[in-house]
């Protein structure tokens, strides 16, 4: 009994020494929770891509409120813990963590509309956390949110395109197995939002309002 207990509390050190130089790879991550479940290697795991999924919901709803935005966040974090255990590493994390969290959104959000209508308030988004002067997190604030809503003038399908292709920088096959249609269809659709987006830009801009 003693000998076991020694050697969880040394496989949870080996864990806690990895997790403090965030040198698991994804796979690493979810075969240690798999054996342990240890909350700091899902959390390790979840805070790689809590900013794109931000982006993910955003780009679907983008007057979504902060506290809706949390509530996915939570909702796609509880489902993605359930179903971890049973995940298998041939497929691509990132990806089924995407589409779990695009599925998550659409939920949240019908169930939101049986009860009220969504606000339609702009997103106020915070600035990267690697901005130190306030002169640069104001800036970049200010251009995030002229991005925001001139993207949010787009439908969801081509916001979400361009999140997952321009900031993501997910490859077609990826954005494919997420949004469930072919390569091809992707690749066209793509095609056609970044011609709209770039429309809408020059509107702006000519607007004076970018």
């Amino acid at each position: 009994m003693v000998k076991t207990e020694q050697a969880i509390d040394k496989l949870l050190m080996e864990i806690q020494a990895a997790l403090s130089d965030d040198t698991l790879s994804d796979e690493a991550c979810i075969e240690r929770f798999k054996k342990t479940r240890e909350e700091a290697v899902f959390n390790c795991l979840l805070n790689r891509y809590i900013k794109s999924i931000r982006r993910i919901i955003y780009s679907i709803v983008p007057g979504i409120t902060e506290e809706d935005s949390e509530d996915i966040i939570q909702e796609t974090a509880l489902a993605l813990y359930k179903a971890l255990p049973d995940f298998s590493i041939r497929s691509s994390f990132s990806t089924y963590l995407y589409r779990l969290c695009r599925n998550k959104t659409v939920d949240h959000i019908r169930k939101k509309q049986k009860e009220r209508r969504l606000s339609r308030r702009i997103l106020q988004n915070t600035p990267d956390e690697t901005i130190n002067t306030p002169e640069m997190i104001t800036e970049k604030k200010e251009t995030w949110n002229k991005v925001t809503e001139t993207l949010s003038r787009l439908p969801e399908i081509e916001r979400t395109l361009i999140i997952l292709k321009d900031v993501e920088h997910r490859k077609l096959e990826e954005i494919s197995s997420i949004m469930k249609k072919p390569v091809g269809t992707v690749k066209s659709r793509l095609h056609r939002a970044r011609i709209h987006a770039a429309e809408i830009f020059k509107e702006e801009k000519e607007a004076g309002r970018i």
